[in-house]
């Protein structure tokens, strides 16, 4: 059988490919060949039947990627499928994008999770406890209209998004929080953080069990743009209690700008 091998490939781009279904097969890829371990960027953008950007077997050779752009995939729910006849294997593994530090996710109404060994019929985060993110700077979440969140409330991987200084969330209708208290420790290098019309947002961090007494705090966070958020009531809160905006256990340590539109348009100007 004919295997295709591209040990200097640095950079992978499909646009408007609508056929394809898979990118990578995992039962043609030469095994011993050091094939795309080279690859730093992939963008994929309008490729209509894609089910999947990568299966779980061929991660071990993308271990260099450093920027991941996709687009315009409406069949998409996962990025990395997983491993079926592994799964009880894959279930206790983390994944890790090591050198990943630009992530852009983008208008796919079907994207549920970044990956998930559990069914996909489950409410889950787009990002879970199974996948980190080590050096993640930059992160653009738009249009991806079935997560509920973006954080789950499982504590991640030590160091996944603690470099993450800059996050852009847009027209994520179903959106309801950006995070769950206990994961807050490791977004402390946050800086800048932009939300626009996401319409169920009640609040930015969900405040759970005992750490509702405890203090939010974003060290680093000196720039916060909120707009179009018709259901957005606080900052945290608890889903049984209302609170002021900002109240004392919001703390940001740096001179700070802060702009707020709740009314916004539906419409992305």
């Amino acid at each position: 059988m004919l295997q295709i091998a591209f040990p200097e490939l640095k950079e992978l781009s499909f646009r408007r490919v609508p056929k394809i279904t898979q990118i990578w097969d995992k039962q043609l890829l030469p095994k011993k060949a050091e094939s795309f371990c080279q690859l730093t960027i992939v963008k994929v953008w309008f490729c209509d039947k894609l089910v999947n950007l990568v299966p779980y077997s061929m991660l071990q050779q993308l271990q260099n990627l450093e920027e991941l752009d996709i687009a315009g995939c409406p069949k998409m729910e996962v990025i990395v499928s997983k491993k079926a006849e592994k799964e009880e294997t894959a279930k206790n593994n983390v994944i890790v994008f090591s050198q990943l530090n630009k992530l852009k996710l983008g208008n796919m109404e079907n994207l549920r999770s970044f990956y998930s060994c559990s069914s996909l019929s489950d409410a889950q985060p787009l990002f879970n406890h199974q996948v980190a993110f080590p050096a993640l700077v930059w992160l653009d979440i738009h249009m991806v209209a079935n997560i509920t969140e973006i954080w789950g409330n499982k504590l991640f991987p030590a160091k996944s998004f603690d470099q993450l200084k800059e996050v852009t969330v847009w027209s994520c209708y179903k959106l309801m929080n950006l995070a769950s208290s206990n994961v807050l420790s490791q977004l402390k290098n946050l800086q800048k953080l932009t939300i626009e019309h996401c319409r169920k947002m009640e609040m930015l961090v969900s405040m759970n069990g005992e750490e509702e007494q405890e203090q939010v705090l974003f060290p680093q966070l000196w720039n916060l743009k909120l707009k179009g958020l018709q259901s957005l009531k606080s900052f945290a809160s608890s889903k049984f209690e209302t609170k002021p905006f900002f109240d004392f256990e919001v703390r940001m340590s740096l001179p700070f700008s802060f702009s707020v539109d709740r009314q916004g348009r539906d419409k992305i100007n």
